[in-house]
C-alpha cells in the first residue's frame, strides 16, 4: 500500500476536498503518520480501532515537518494520556480536514486550537479545578493581557500542557498558526490579505509550572518592577516560538 499511497496520496487528498459525494469513501483511503505509528502510514479506520475507550475525538497536529511536530508542546498531555495524534505535515493536509470535520462520527480536533477536552476526566471536577485556577491566576492573566496589548487576543489558564510554561493557541474556527504560515507563503498573501488571515491568538498559561507560579508572585508583590515585565515577555516569546 505504501507504493500506492506515494503515487496517489496527493490526488486522494484533493478528492476529499473537491469530490463531496465520494468524500466518505475517499477518507478511508487517507493515510497519515502519527505519534503511535512508528514512522508508518496509519489509516483513519485504524486510528479509530485503537482509540482509548473513553476517547470520542480524533486528534491531529499540523506543522511543516515530522521533526517539528514531534517536538511540539501540544503533544505533551496527549502522550501522557496515551492518545494517538495524527501528524499533518503537508500544506494540503489542513485543507483536507477543513472539508472533513468528522470521520465515522468522531470529530477531527486540532491540538493547537482552543476548547480541547480529552474526555477522560470527570466534567464536574474539571470545571471546579478550572474555576479555581482562573480565580487564583486572575492577577497574572490581567497583568499579561495589559502588558501584551494587541499582540494577544486574551490570556487564560489551561491544563493543556504538561512541562511547558505556556502555549499560544488559536480560535476553534479560525486559522491555525500552521495554516497562517502556509497562506503567508502563497503569492497573494500580502498587505490586507495577510491581516485578514491572522489567527486570533490566546496565551494559555500552565498553572502547575514553577515559572508561572513565580511570575504570579512577582505580579502580586511588585507589578511595576521591570524584571516582572521582562519575565512576562520571555514567557510570551518562548510560547510564540514553540507554538
Amino acid at each position: 500500500y505504501n507504493k500506492f499511497w506515494d503515487n496517489f496520496g496527493k490526488s486522494i487528498k484533493m478528492g476529499v476536498i473537491e469530490d463531496t459525494p465520494n468524500r466518505s469513501k475517499l477518507a478511508k483511503l487517507l493515510r497519515f503518520k502519527s505519534s503511535s505509528s512508528d514512522g508508518k502510514w496509519r489509516s483513519l479506520e485504524s486510528y479509530v480501532e485503537n482509540m482509548q475507550e473513553w476517547q470520542k475525538d480524533i486528534y491531529y497536529l499540523a506543522s511543516d515537518s515530522e521533526e517539528s511536530v514531534k517536538k511540539s508542546p501540544f503533544l505533551e498531555v496527549a502522550k501522557k494520556k496515551g492518545i494517538e495524534v495524527l501528524y499533518l505535515t503537508e500544506p494540503v493536509d489542513e485543507y483536507v480536514f477543513q472539508h472533513m470535520s468528522e470521520f465515522e462520527g468522531h470529530r477531527m480536533q486540532s491540538l493547537s486550537k482552543e476548547g480541547i477536552n480529552f474526555g477522560d476526566e470527570d466534567e464536574d471536577v474539571l470545571k471546579k479545578r478550572t474555576k479555581m485556577y482562573k480565580e487564583n491566576f486572575k492577577p497574572l492573566t490581567k497583568y499579561m493581557k495589559e502588558t501584551f496589548g494587541s499582540l494577544i487576543n486574551k490570556v487564560t489558564v489551561s491544563q493543556r500542557v504538561e512541562n511547558t510554561p505556556a502555549v499560544i493557541v488559536t480560535g476553534q474556527y479560525g486559522h491555525s498558526a500552521n495554516m497562517e504560515r502556509i497562506m503567508r507563503a502563497q503569492t497573494f498573501a500580502s498587505g490586507e490579505n495577510v491581516n485578514m488571515m491572522k489567527a486570533q491568538k490566546t496565551l494559555e498559561l500552565n498553572p502547575r509550572h514553577p515559572i508561572i507560579t513565580a511570575l504570579l508572585t512577582k505580579v502580586q508583590s511588585d507589578p511595576e518592577d521591570q524584571a516582572t515585565k521582562d519575565l512576562s515577555m520571555l514567557v510570551y516569546d518562548i510560547a510564540l516560538s514553540a507554538s
